[in-house]
C-alpha cells in the first residue's frame, strides 16, 4: 500500500485571533462591543491547496477545543469529508457541549470546503447543486440609542440601495420605541425587523408588542 496521502488528505492546520474594530461600538441588550473578534483557521491539503474559515471567539474556550479537539481530528481527514469529520468531533466528548464543539467546527468545515472548491476549481454552488439565484439581498444593521442617529443612518441606507433593515433594541423602553419608530420613519414600508437579544422578559415583550 502507498504511504502517499490522497491529494485531499488535511496534513496542516494553524490559526490566529484577529479583532476587527467597529467605525461605531455595537451597543445591545447585553452591552456594548467594539470590535468583532474571530478565530481564523487555515489548512493546507496534501496537494498543497490552502482553504480558510472562521468562526466567532467571543468565549475563551472555543479556542483550546479547536487546537486541543478538533484539530487533531481534521488532521485524521481529507477535505471532501466533512460530514464524517463533524460526526467524530461530536463523538469525542462534546455531545454534551455542543456549543463549544459547533463554533470550533464551524470555522474547519469552512476551510474545508474552502480547500476542496480551491482543488476542483469550482466555486462551491456548483459542487453543491448550482447557482439558484444570482444575487442575495442584505439588510442594512442599525444599533445604538441616538434616535436621531438612526433617522440619518437609515435615510443614507435607503440612498444606498437598502430595502431591508434590522435595529438592535432591549436597552430601555423608551429608546427601543423612539429608535424603531425614527427607523420606520425613514424607511417606510420596508422590511423593518427589531432585534431584542432575548433582553425582555415575557411582561415586557407583551407590553411592548
Amino acid at each position: 500500500m502507498s504511504n502517499t496521502p490522497h491529494p485531499l488528505q488535511v496534513v496542516a492546520a494553524r490559526h490566529w485571533k484577529v479583532a476587527m474594530p467597529f467605525v461605531t461600538a455595537l451597543e445591545w441588550g447585553s452591552g456594548k462591543r467594539p470590535a468583532a473578534t474571530r478565530l481564523i483557521v487555515e489548512l493546507t491539503l496534501a496537494n498543497g491547496t490552502v482553504g480558510y474559515g472562521e468562526t466567532i471567539c467571543l468565549l475563551e474556550f472555543i479556542e483550546p477545543v479547536l487546537v486541543n479537539t478538533v484539530f487533531p481530528i481534521a488532521l485524521a481527514h481529507r477535505a471532501s469529508d466533512v460530514e464524517r469529520f463533524s460526526r467524530h468531533v461530536l463523538g469525542a466528548g462534546y455531545y454534551h457541549h455542543k456549543r463549544a464543539a459547533v463554533m470550533a467546527m464551524a470555522a474547519v468545515e469552512m476551510a474545508m470546503w474552502d480547500a476542496v472548491g480551491r482543488s476542483s476549481g469550482l466555486p462551491l454552488h456548483a459542487l453543491w447543486g448550482g447557482a439558484y439565484r444570482q444575487q442575495v439581498e442584505v439588510a442594512a444593521y442599525l444599533f445604538g440609542t441616538d434616535a436621531q442617529a438612526h433617522h440619518r443612518s437609515a435615510q443614507r441606507f435607503m440612498d444606498q440601495g437598502y430595502r431591508s433593515f434590522k435595529v438592535k433594541i432591549g436597552m430601555t423602553a423608551a429608546s427601543d420605541l423612539s429608535n424603531v419608530a425614527a427607523v420606520r420613519g425613514a424607511v417606510g414600508d420596508f422590511p423593518l425587523r427589531a432585534d431584542v437579544n432575548g433582553a425582555w422578559t415575557p411582561g415586557t415583550a407583551r407590553r411592548m408588542l
